[in-house]
């Protein structure tokens, strides 16, 4: 999976650095297609913690965003 659409919320408008975007899977991919294996990729998964859109890039502005941390007790990834 690559592409798909980008969040179109208000942290759209912000500089990078400063929006709610978070990786979720950096440089790696976790699917079905592979079994669920941590498989390296030139994609990463990207999340907006305002509006939940994710999506798959190999943009360079992933290098500035910190990573997500997924919650066991909440079942949902935080920041």
């Amino acid at each position: 999976m690559s592409g798909g659409p980008v969040c179109s919320c208000p942290e759209r408008q912000k500089p990078i650095t400063e929006r709610k975007w978070r990786v979720t899977q950096r440089y790696c991919n976790h699917s079905a297609f592979n079994g669920y294996h941590w498989t390296p990729s030139d994609y990463s998964e990207v999340r907006c913690m305002e509006c939940r859109m994710s999506w798959r890039t190999k943009a360079k502005y992933v290098d500035l965003l910190p990573d997500a941390r997924w919650d066991t007790e909440k079942g949902n990834w935080v920041e």
